[in-house]
């Protein structure tokens, strides 16, 4: 580990002969606000792109981009163009707070059925998960995830893998909220690291 302030810098080394592999800042329990504004993802061997305030989702082609799909929560999205001018205006952030608009999307996982995604807006109450099936559009808002044992939680952020699959960390402090579910992690204490969960979405 390599230590700059409150910030750790974790080497990865081969073991067999001692190159360095890779390095990464520790990254301590994540807020809901995620901090990053664009965002890539791949799905079917296609790269998929989306930036602060987007409609859209883009595909990145050898000489060009391409709308991949426009994701619409609720009838929840802003309409087209509706940010440019935004600095000149403070209207465009009152009708962003009255309707509710979905101003980011962080994150998201795709399948070839399904596609789960963070959305946020103006306020903390108009931000969610939410799960669309692909063949009919259908939405569902999901406010909570059920585990096994009835253990109930929200993960502050997925951390999107390709292909539908995506990770989450859950807490000791939180798994320990529920005893039966907290029975499947043996020796997990208060001070213990988080779970790494992976899933791949249906």
């Amino acid at each position: 580990f390599e230590g700059n302030g409150n910030r750790y810098r974790c080497h990865l080394v081969k073991k067999d002969t001692w190159e360095l592999a890779d390095a990464y800042w520790w990254v301590g329990k994540p807020d809901a606000e995620f901090a990053m504004k664009d965002f890539i993802y791949k799905y079917d061997g296609k790269i998929l792109f989306h930036g602060y305030k987007y409609n859209d989702i883009y595909e990145f082609r050898r000489d060009t981009t391409i709308v991949h799909y426009t994701i619409n929560v609720d009838n929840k999205m802003p309409p087209k163009d509706f940010w440019k001018g935004e600095d000149q205006t403070m209207r465009v952030h009152r009708e962003y707070d009255i309707k509710g608009y979905i101003g980011h999307i962080p994150f998201y996982v795709e399948s070839d059925r399904s596609i789960l995604l963070f959305f946020d807006g103006g306020k903390k109450e108009d931000e969610n998960y939410a799960f669309i099936n692909k063949e009919n559009r259908a939405t569902k808002v999901i406010e909570r995830f059920i585990f096994e044992d009835g253990f109930v939680h929200k993960p502050p952020t997925l951390y999107s893998q390709r292909d539908g699959w995506c990770a989450f960390l859950l807490y000791p402090e939180d798994i320990l909220l529920n005893a039966a579910f907290a029975q499947r992690f043996p020796g997990l204490e208060e001070e213990s690291n988080p779970v790494l969960f992976l899933a791949k979405i249906k």
